[in-house]
């Protein structure tokens, strides 16, 4: 799908609007075959201007929601930008990666971004999160992003 085929086609378990903490519409899923999880939070229309947001855990992720609760949503409607963010491939347990740690470096996190881009038809990264990995998905398909960075 995205690089190979070790990411299956998305699957989707949840998409529909909420309006805590800001109206928006809420979209979880994973891929097929993998531990990937990810959520894209799109807000409406007018809100919308053709960027998005994506959270990159420190450390090797593990979770789908830290950005979201701690205020991802309000950083991407600032920027006109819908919110992205993945488990990195994990739900803790490393040893499903053991023979591709490539997925939770940069893999997962770029697939999701990917997924939300074909989404969303058009989008521009902005990139307000730091570390390691946000520097190895950024330099691993530099050509997708634009105007990404990293702070810690």
């Amino acid at each position: 799908m995205m690089f190979d085929d070790f990411f299956g086609p998305a699957i989707i378990d949840i998409d529909e609007w909420r309006d805590k903490p800001i109206k928006h519409r809420f979209i979880h899923g994973s891929f097929k075959n993998t531990h990937t999880r990810f959520i894209l939070c799109f807000p409406e229309s007018k809100n919308y201007g053709g960027r998005f947001i994506q959270h990159l855990q420190g450390g090797l992720g593990g979770n789908e929601y830290t950005g979201y609760y701690a205020g991802g949503l309000y950083l991407a409607r600032r920027n006109n930008s819908y919110y992205v963010e993945s488990n990195q491939g994990h739900s803790g347990d490393l040893r499903v990666l053991r023979n591709r740690p490539s997925v939770f470096d940069w893999e997962a996190s770029a697939a999701t971004a990917l997924f939300g881009r074909e989404f969303a038809k058009e989008v521009r990264f902005f990139n307000r999160v730091g570390g390691y990995s946000s520097t190895n998905v950024i330099d691993s398909i530099a050509n997708k992003y634009i105007n990404a960075g990293g702070y810690l």
